[in-house]
């Protein structure tokens, strides 16, 4: 966030312009974190819970 405010200042970005920005960012970042979650995490958890547990 810190790196955001630093970059709107220096380039004279104000907030009004930078929200569609922020809201890309963010519906980003959900997203990657879900697809990390599925296709990732849960497979992993899955095999290792088989693997280990019994």
């Amino acid at each position: 966030m810190l790196e955001l405010y630093s970059y709107m200042h220096e380039c004279g970005v104000t907030l009004a312009q930078a929200w569609p920005v922020c809201i890309g960012l963010f519906v980003l970042i959900i997203a990657m974190a879900w697809l990390s979650l599925r296709f990732y995490d849960e497979p992993l958890r899955r095999r290792l819970s088989a693997k280990l547990l019994h």
